[in-house]
């Protein structure tokens, strides 16, 4: 994803879907770190 964006400009289009993409990520990683903060509380 990170060579995507250095090799050439993305079009206003990919760009969103990759901000999409990462807001994602950050909401998943979120999740997961207060799932193991907070054992038995899905």
């Amino acid at each position: 994803m990170t060579e995507q964006m250095s090799k050439r400009e993305l079009t206003p289009d990919q760009r969103k879907q990759m901000a999409q993409r990462l807001e994602m990520m950050s909401g998943m990683m979120h999740r997961m770190s207060g799932v193991e903060a907070m054992p038995g509380d899905e």
